[in-house]
């Protein structure tokens, strides 16, 4: 069966143009938008990054100064000002990481190697963390060698520096361990500690976004309070063609 379409209007050309023109501005409209808010996220992420270490050099000075000053009060105030002021901004470096991830725009460098020195430079992130409890961190022997590994050396190590971060949070007395062992081409690291552990039923919430697998105050993801630790650590391990994952974990061992 033929259909016959009745010719248009004048009114009706009219108002087909105007929705169309509507149409054209809107979609140029929502792509300098986008352009816009790719722009902010990155000017944002660049003076975070650069805001902290200004922060950290003014808070540093002050408190050095008012150390020869001898004005302990003072001074106790400040560092509890400066302990705060990072917190924050790594909590909103949290989320940028997370958005760049999910969102596949974290570029993730190639680059040659050594894991062993790697672990040491992670190391040292948290050392007087663990000093502070009085727990010690145990390092693979220095005699065995390892080949070069191929991976983004400065996400590997903030993988590492927030497995670590986590052990010494949760590690009452004892320490943390770190092992490594070459297997089938890839490098197995392990983190353990003498912490109290994860209950069996909780552990599968581990590495997800916000969640916390906890029993009462036994949190094990509470990286600077948002929950997104090791969820971004995970997402970056996977990112570089790796996988990670909790091995064992018995409540009160």
């Amino acid at each position: 069966m033929l259909k016959i379409h009745k010719p248009e209007t004048l009114e009706e050309t009219e108002n087909s143009r105007e929705r169309l023109a509507f149409d054209e501005l809107a979609l140029l409209q929502l792509s300098a938008l986008k352009k816009k808010k790719k722009w902010l996220k990155n000017k944002v992420s660049q003076k975070l990054a650069v805001n902290k270490k200004e922060v950290e050099k003014f808070m540093s000075e002050l408190s050095f100064e008012l150390t020869m000053s001898q004005k302990r009060s003072i001074k106790e105030i400040v560092d509890d000002m400066h302990d705060a002021s990072i917190r924050l901004i790594d909590v909103v470096n949290d989320f940028l990481d997370v958005s760049r991830l999910e969102q596949r725009r974290m570029v993730f460098r190639k680059e040659d190697f050594s894991i062993t020195q790697l672990i040491r430079e992670a190391v040292h992130e948290v050392d007087s963390l663990a000093l502070a409890k009085q727990l010690y961190i145990r390092l693979p022997q220095e005699k065995t060698s390892f080949p070069q590994i191929v991976a983004d050396q400065g996400r590997t190590k903030q993988v590492l520096a927030n497995l670590l971060g986590n052990a010494i949070k949760f590690t009452r007395q004892g320490g943390i361990e770190i092992n490594i062992e070459h297997r089938g081409g890839m490098m197995l690291i392990r983190v353990s500690d003498t912490g109290q552990g994860i209950p069996q039923e909780n552990q599968h919430l581990l590495f997800r976004k916000f969640q916390q697998a906890e029993n009462n105050m036994l949190t094990r993801d509470t990286t600077r309070g948002t929950g997104l630790g090791l969820y971004i650590s995970r997402l970056m391990i996977e990112g570089m063609g790796g996988t990670i994952a909790l091995a064992r974990s018995e409540l009160g061992k």
